[in-house]
């Protein structure tokens, strides 16, 4: 697990966007930082947040035919 500080006037789904480039992984965040307030929108500066890795995740998609 990764930690990120925040920055002057960053909001909490700012700071994931600038981490993962993505903010699909906010709730996990929210899930893994239980002591960060979410009631308010901006964070503290330097506020230290827990960033979870992303679950690679595979899928096969067969182009045509059956295949074995």
């Amino acid at each position: 697990m990764t930690i990120v500080t925040s920055i002057q006037g960053e909001t909490l789904d700012r700071l994931c966007y600038r981490h993962y480039r993505t903010n699909t992984m906010l709730e996990r965040v929210i899930e893994e930082n239980p002591d960060i307030d979410t009631s308010k929108v901006i964070l503290a500066e330097n506020t230290p947040v827990f960033m979870p890795e992303i679950q690679a995740r595979i899928t096969r998609t067969r182009l045509w035919g059956k295949g074995a």
